[in-house]
């Protein structure tokens, strides 16, 4: 309507030409669904009552959409930032035969335009005409000759895909193509082009189709778009690449498909030297004879891992065709001796039937038909069902990364089977009797995980020594074995994963103190009763992952554990004694029994005092117990506010509230609460969330909730005193009140030192001159949020140099808070709706980098305050939603400053 009111004769004259005009839209569509072509366009034939009918219903819905898409009623083309710049989305993929309709009406706000046809559908040339601002333009299947000259005018157009068009380029078309600077798409998939289009031009292009065009050489300057995510290139009569191609590097070459084009000998040798140097090869097929051979060894690969594995065969093409031949040969031999292994006579049939399918699966593991790891490692696991004496193969399983047996306790035979994989980074044997570490295992120079559980392993000197040889190794599991001795593991400093649980050990391996950070070490189940006093001067970091778990120690170990969690929180998964555990979980249903243990360990004092305290804790919760119930008992006889008696349904409505109340309460004590995700605290606390308003006082409580970092209380404005419950949480970081009437900041705040987050909304709260510092105590408040208060007097904020946002909305304030100004980390200011007039020099001198959330709106400022405003507006661009601050005094728009870009 705006727009109608700039234009000649006003909005009414405006409508008028808008209805004559969509009169004569609904006449050109009409003409047109009723001129049915009797014959197709193409070969002349008659057409059918059926496609005259298919013929009738695609032109109505055509029809319907253009309509539709006049009265702007379809989809908004969500594209750019700014929602005013949008246009629409017209989709028409209904088949026709014969000309397009011919319009007069005008579709200028249409930016997105896609449709499909056949070669039977004709005036599409014409047809595009009438959509000059497109931005994106598909079209599928429609015989089109040439790139319509009307694309080429349109100068919003980024997108641009013509599949399968019947397009063949003519020298004046290529050269308008390759002025066509701001594509973003270009699709010309399917065309029979004759030309090779350039993109040298396109600086932002993205994606490139040329798919099936008949070309025979790259674009000009495809290899120099450097925001080029994928070129498609597939089908094509390409012979030759450019040496520049050789020079890119691998995350940018990804992009290229150059599959199914004659690429030369010369060119197929550098391709598979760049895969082998960078892990991709452009989609470009392998020799074809190449592609048969190995297809016959391997058929379960697709063709893309077909390529990946010719071009990773050592050596060049030939050296590759050599090595096709020699694992022919091998794929034969291996075949026999499985074959004959399997076929021993005299086995007894569940054996003969166990080889049977062992034999099968290890065929298919050297096919590559087992799951794959990553790109190239692919895994072999053989089951307890198949474990058992295995064969000695002379074939090499060089693909296998991770060989998994699992046993029932009987020998594996032979652990020459090992050899046979000789590129592994996983071996995981379990519950196979091996006596001592397979002498095949040391010769495995890529292993990095080694587990061995359940092997009836004693380590011998020779495989200790081995042990200390594998420095690639990360992760080493030898649990349930009894090892007799440990290797010095200061030998493996990858080593981040140890487990040596049920090994027999009798004290801590000193190799694995002071050496490098172990991310796990498990030594549960042993018989440690003494610890080294080298392990209590280690900082946390290195022994946050040991676990000393059911081993004897000493009472003597057990106090040096304590002292070590009170200084660092790490026990080291050890166990109380089960009396004192059985005590603290009656105390903390919740806990299990690792988290009793660290409980009690973490308690002040030494061991001796763990009862004494524990008796403490339990007449605490008693007490706290008590107090809530008499507290819930004592429901107010007046109403806390009005002061008129309340009725026996209200008083029994809250006292169910209080119950409430009192079951949150001791659910926080026994810490049964949620996880305060939002701590800063290292070790675990907890939040509570009081979704109960109580009418009167809440409870005078003398437990202690140092584990509460969040407190949240919604009331509904009856809930009066609250000091006496927030005295008894000192830690919290988060405290959030609203609709309370409290009158004043609660004086407990004053003992929250860790407190960054104070939000307290509704809550009636009034300052004085004398409370207006209760605040400047509190130096780690990052946000406060005092809004809807009659504060009559702005809080003192100059010395809490951590906040970062600080809201006073209807807050009954004529001043700016003190200090306001001088805080640097200062980012957000709401100070709207109160009836502040002078706003202080000081803000044209902050240092503080405020954001557009700031709000000063809602107060009776001064012309010397919006002078300030406006200045500090044109500097920065933030107006404080104050609209007189973006214009000066005649009402001209001012010109905000920009903030520079950060730079990288």
């Amino acid at each position: 309507m705006n727009h109608l009111h700039s234009q000649p004769g006003g909005a009414i004259a405006g409508l008028e030409a808008l209805a004559i005009e969509y009169r004569q839209l609904e006449r050109d569509l009409n003409t047109w669904q009723r001129d049915i072509p009797l014959q197709n366009p193409g070969n002349g034939s008659l057409l059918s009552l059926r496609q005259r009918q298919y013929e009738q219903r695609n032109r109505e819905l055509i029809a319907s959409e253009l309509k539709r898409c006049w009265r702007r009623e379809l989809p908004i083309d969500d594209y750019f930032e700014d929602p005013t710049r949008d246009g629409y989305r017209l989709n028409l993929h209904y088949h026709i035969r014969g000309e397009l309709p011919r319009l007069s009406a005008n579709f200028d706000h249409v930016s997105m335009l896609t449709m499909s046809g056949s070669n039977h559908t004709l005036g599409a040339t014409a047809f595009l005409g009438y959509f000059p601002r497109l931005r994106h333009l598909t079209i599928d299947s429609i015989s089109l000759g040439n790139v319509p000259p009307a694309v080429f005018q349109m100068r919003d157009l980024n997108v641009l895909s013509l599949s399968d068009c019947a397009i063949t380029l003519t020298p004046h078309s290529q050269a308008q193509l390759a002025s066509m600077t701001h594509l973003l798409t270009l699709d010309l998939h399917k065309n029979p082009l004759g030309r090779v289009p350039s993109v040298e031009s396109m600086n932002e292009l993205n994606t490139l189709d040329l798919s099936e065009t008949g070309i025979d050489r790259l674009p000009p300057g495809l290899l120099t778009r450097h925001e080029l995510s994928a070129a498609f290139l597939s089908g094509n009569r390409i012979s030759e690449l450019p040496e520049a191609l050789f020079d890119l590097p691998s995350h940018t070459s990804v992009a290229f498909d150059l599959s199914d084009n004659p690429l030369s000998s010369a060119v197929l040798e550098r391709v598979k030297a760049y895969y082998q140097q960078h892990g991709t090869y452009w989609e470009a097929d392998a020799p074809a004879v190449d592609v048969r051979d190995a297809m016959l060894l391997y058929p379960a690969l697709d063709t893309n891992q077909i390529n990946q594995f010719i071009y990773s065969l050592p050596g060049d093409l030939e050296a590759g065709k050599r090595e096709l031949a020699r694992l022919a040969g091998e794929w034969d031999t291996l075949k026999s001796e499985l074959s004959q292994w399997a076929r021993q006579p005299q086995l007894p049939p569940q054996e003969a039937a166990r080889r049977s399918e062992l034999h099968a699966l290890l065929e298919r593991s050297w096919r590559r038909e087992t799951p794959q790891d990553s790109q190239f490692a692919h895994t072999l696991e053989i089951p307890a069902t198949l474990a058992g004496e295995l064969p000695t193969l002379s074939a090499r399983f060089k693909h296998v990364g991770s060989l998994m047996i699992k046993g029932s306790g009987e020998p594996m035979g032979s652990t020459t089977f090992i050899d046979s994989f000789p590129a592994l980074t996983i071996l995981d044997i379990k519950n196979v009797a091996l006596g001592d570490i397979p002498a095949p295992v040391f010769n495995l120079q890529t292993l990095s995980i080694l587990a061995l559980p359940r092997c009836s392993i004693e380590l011998s000197p020779t495989s200790v020594a081995g042990l200390q040889g594998m420095t690639g190794l990360e992760y080493l599991n030898l649990d349930h074995n009894p090892l007799a001795r440990t290797p010095d593991f200061s030998h493996l400093p990858k080593l981040s994963t140890l487990s040596l649980k049920d090994t027999g050990l009798t004290q801590v391996p000193l190799s694995l103190l002071g050496g490098p950070p172990r991310q796990s070490i498990n030594l549960s189940k042993n018989a440690i009763e003494h610890l080294p006093e080298a392990l209590f001067s280690m900082p946390a970091s290195s022994t946050s992952g040991l676990d000393l778990s059911v081993n004897p120690l000493t009472p003597q170990s057990l106090e040096s554990i304590k002292r070590y969690c009170q200084r660092t929180g790490e026990s080291f998964a050890a166990q109380a004694p089960e009396a004192q555990r059985r005590r603290t979980q009656q105390l903390y249903p919740s806990f299990l029994d690792s988290e009793a243990d660290r409980f009690i360990f973490n308690l002040p004092g030494d061991m001796t005092s763990v009862d004494p305290m524990l008796t403490h804790l339990e007449a605490e919760y008693e007490q706290l117990s008590n107090d809530l119930q008499l507290w819930v008992q004592a429901v107010p006889d007046r109403h806390p506010i009005l002061d008129v008696p309340i009725d026996e349904q209200t008083r029994a409505q809250d006292q169910l509230r209080r119950r409430n109340f009192k079951t949150l309460l001791e659910q926080a004590w026994r810490r049964e609460s949620p996880e305060d995700e939002e701590s800063l605290d290292d070790e675990l606390t907890h939040q509570l969330v009081l979704d109960t308003p109580v009418m009167g006082d809440l409870p005078e409580v003398n437990a202690t909730f140092n584990h509460v970092t969040l407190l949240q209380l919604d009331g509904n404005g009856t809930t009066t005193g609250v000091d006496g419950t927030l005295r008894s949480f000192p830690h919290l970081q988060t405290l959030r009140l609203s609709k309370c009437s409290l009158g004043a900041l609660p004086e407990a705040i004053q003992h929250m030192p860790k407190l960054s987050t104070l939000d307290m909304t509704e809550c009636a709260i009034r300052l004085t001159p004398q409370t207006r510092g209760r605040l400047s105590a509190l130096t780690e408040l990052e946000f406060v949020n005092l809004s809807h208060n009659p504060l009559g007097h702005a809080p003192d904020v100059s010395a809490l140099h951590e906040l970062v946002s600080l809201y006073l909305s209807n807050a009954a304030l004529s001043e700016v808070p003190q200090g306001v100004f001088g805080l640097e980390q200062l980012q957000t200011l709401d100070l709207s709706n109160n009836a502040i007039q002078q706003i202080p020099a000081d803000l044209l001198e902050t240092s503080a980098t405020l954001n557009g959330d700031c709000d000063l709106s809602g107060n009776p400022l001064s012309a010397q305050s919006i002078e300030r405003l406006r200045q500090y507006y044109q500097r920065t661009g933030v107006d404080f939603q104050v609209a007189a601050a973006t214009v000066d005094a005649q009402g001209t728009p001012l010109i905000a400053a920009r903030p520079d870009p950060e730079e990288d």
